[in-house]
C-alpha cells in the first residue's frame, strides 16, 4: 500500500474515533505510538495528523503531541453565523448565473435524505453536508467551498456531542432553498438558510 493510501486509511481511523468517542479531548495522540500501531513510518502518519489538524479535529501541540480539538456550543454558533455569510455569498452568484438544470440537480441530493439508509460515519458524505457543499460549489468561487468544507465537520461532531440541538430541524427546508433559487428570490432563499442553519445551533445575523 503507498504511503498515500496509508495516511488516508489513518485519517479515516482515526477521524471516526474522534467521531464517536473513543479518542477524547484529553488524550495525547503521539505520532509515534500511532506509527507502531500501524506498523508504519511516521511520514503517513504525520500527513493524517495534519489534515485532522486543517479540518479542526486536532490541535497540535509542538513538542508534545495532538488533542482533540474541543467543540462548543460557541464554538458552532459562531461557525453557522460564518457558514450563513459564506453561502449566502453563493446564492448571490448562484441567482446571478447558475442555469436551472445544475441548480435541479440538488433536488438529487435531497432525495437521499429521505431514503433510510445506515447512519454515514464520513460526515463529508452526510446528505445534509453534501447539499450544503453542493450549493457552495454551485456558486463556481473555490474560496467559499474550501473555507466552508473547513467548518462542517466541527458542526457534524456538535450535532453528535449535542443530539437535542438537530431536533428543530425542518427537512423541507433544503427543497425550499432550491425552489427560492429556481425563482431567483435571493432574499427568500437566504431566509430559509438562515432558519435552516439557526435551528441547529442559534445565532444571530
Amino acid at each position: 500500500m503507498s504511503e498515500i493510501s496509508l495516511a488516508n486509511q489513518i485519517y479515516i481511523d482515526l477521524r471516526e474515533q474522534i467521531l464517536d468517542g473513543t479518542i477524547i479531548s484529553n488524550d495525547i495522540i503521539n505520532e509515534k505510538i500511532i506509527a507502531s500501531k500501524y506498523n508504519v513510518s511516521k511520514t503517513p502518519v504525520r500527513e493524517a495528523l495534519h489534515r485532522l489538524c486543517q479540518e479542526g479535529y486536532l490541535k497540535s501541540y509542538p513538542r508534545k503531541g495532538y488533542m482533540v480539538n474541543e467543540v462548543s456550543q460557541q464554538d458552532c454558533c459562531l461557525i453557522q453565523q460564518l457558514r450563513f455569510y459564506l453561502e449566502s455569498a453563493a446564492i448571490d452568484q448562484i441567482v446571478e448565473s447558475a442555469d436551472d438544470e445544475k441548480i435541479k440537480m440538488l433536488y438529487d441530493i435531497i432525495a437521499e435524505q429521505k431514503e433510510k439508509k445506515p447512519k454515514e460515519k464520513n460526515p463529508y458524505n452526510a446528505v445534509n453536508t453534501r447539499f450544503h457543499l453542493s450549493l457552495a460549489a454551485l456558486a463556481e468561487n473555490h474560496y467559499i467551498y474550501d473555507v466552508l468544507y473547513q467548518y462542517v465537520s466541527t458542526i457534524t461532531r456538535g450535532v453528535i456531542k449535542y443530539p437535542a440541538m438537530a431536533k428543530l430541524q425542518r427537512k423541507e427546508y433544503h427543497d425550499e432553498i432550491v425552489d427560492a433559487l429556481l425563482e431567483r428570490d435571493k432574499e427568500k432563499a437566504k431566509k430559509l438558510l438562515y432558519e435552516d442553519l439557526s435551528s441547529v445551533f442559534f445565532f444571530k445575523k
